[in-house]
């Protein structure tokens, strides 16, 4: 069983194939909780179960801008400022309601140095805060990147000049 702060999201019987599961959960602090009750009751194969790879998109600040009019067409806006120092704000509208996004920085080499969104988000403006570190949470050299926004039927890079 899964539980979202006492409540329960999820819960699985019986012999399952490997699934990938997600659920949406607000921003703020949150108690998760996975449990497992054998019930003794197996006669052949395996009595347990298995948790892996777990993504918690938690690494920037999202904040909804004029929700309420909702685009003709995804885009991907710019960043402000730029070049920036220590942080740069990405802008971003998205047309269609409950529409997967992505948007990823790259280095100079095409190497992906940041994870920003990766979730679902409504139709509408959307901004993501770039604070200059790696996934790891490690400070990025001064340099060019490049943004990257993604959805499904949409695909846009844009550059950016980080200066110390």
């Amino acid at each position: 069983k899964f539980y979202v702060d006492g409540d329960l999201q999820d819960e699985w019987s019986g012999e399952v194939d490997w699934s990938e599961e997600s659920y949406v959960v607000q921003t703020g602090n949150h108690a998760l909780q996975w449990t497992y009750e054998k019930d003794q009751g197996v006669v052949a194969g395996d009595d347990c179960a298995w948790i892996d790879y777990i993504l918690f998109p938690i690494t920037c600040q999202l904040s909804g801008l004029e929700n309420s009019i909702i685009p003709d067409i995804t885009k991907l806006h710019g960043n402000y400022p730029n070049p920036f120092n220590p942080k740069t704000t990405i802008t971003f509208s998205v047309a269609q309601t409950s529409s997967f996004v992505n948007l990823e920085i790259f280095n100079i080499k095409g190497q992906r140095v940041k994870q920003l969104v990766n979730e679902v988000l409504p139709a509408g403006k959307h901004s993501a805060v770039w604070n200059g570190k790696d996934d790891e949470q490690k400070n990025v050299s001064s340099g060019i990147y490049f943004y990257k926004l993604k959805t499904t039927n949409f695909e846009k890079i844009n550059k950016m000049i980080l200066l110390k």
